[in-house]
């Protein structure tokens, strides 16, 4: 056989082998395309059960159904999750959803609900992370205290309100309004209409000061209090309401 006639044999059976293999590339996309034709019917795996857990205090149930009738669509292959979270996304208080497939025909929902922490005055309502998350406020006025608190600073402020939340409930009283400014200088005004000075360092320590205080001597003087500075090293001042 002359070189010829092997490079001719040796280009037919490359030939022969790629025809072979297409071949059977075209066989192997014919039964996937077959397989997902069929699996995307509804009727094939349809989901019958669809469960939603969580906490709710604010989201109703009725909304809920409304979401799950109207946006879960598809079988238990062609469910699209992505399109669960964007509907359930757009209630305001749906802070975290988790999707889960549950073979063979089941749909878990899991949902986190934005707890609210405060209102932010002229902004909306503030969850424990420092974000607002609705501008309706309406059903929490009296309910939260307000912040005036400087763009950026949201999620500080949080941290430091519930700290002294925290300490002052041994007090029995509670922060109704809280500013924390550019400076990060804060001012808390309490629920037994005392307003204090609390600066921008050493707060906690200052404001454990001012509780010792106040079980001592000035609980039983709070109406005659207009206001006390705790901006001091070793002390603080107060300011008594005119006679």
């Amino acid at each position: 056989m002359t070189a010829t006639q092997k490079n001719v044999s040796a280009e037919n059976d490359f030939l022969r082998k790629f025809f072979v293999n297409f071949l059977w590339f075209l066989v192997f996309c014919g039964s996937i395309f077959g397989v997902y034709k069929i699996i995307s019917q509804e009727n094939v795996l349809p989901i019958k059960e669809i469960s939603i857990s969580g906490e709710f205090n604010q989201i109703a149930a009725q909304e809920l159904h409304s979401l799950v009738v109207n946006g879960v669509t598809g079988n238990f292959f062609t469910l699209s999750v992505d399109a669960i979270y964007k509907k359930f996304y757009a209630l305001p208080w749906v802070e975290r959803i988790w999707v889960h497939r549950v073979w063979p025909d089941k749909i878990n929902i899991e949902i986190r609900e934005h707890k609210p922490v405060a209102i932010l005055k002229d902004k909306g309502l503030l969850n424990d992370k420092g974000k607002v998350f609705t501008t309706d406020t309406t059903r929490f006025v009296n309910a939260l205290p307000v912040f005036f608190v400087a763009n950026e600073y949201e999620q500080e402020a949080i941290k430091a309100y519930e700290v002294y939340n925290g300490m002052l409930s041994q007090l029995d009283v509670t922060i109704s309004e809280f500013v924390f400014d550019r400076r990060k200088s804060q001012t808390l005004f309490l629920s037994n209409s005392l307003k204090i000075k609390l600066g921008r360092s050493q707060t906690e320590t200052r404001l454990e000061r001012f509780i010792k205080a106040y079980k001592l001597t000035l609980a039983e003087k709070t109406k005659k209090i207009e206001g006390i500075d705790l901006r001091y090293t070793n002390g603080f001042a107060v300011k008594w309401k005119s006679a």
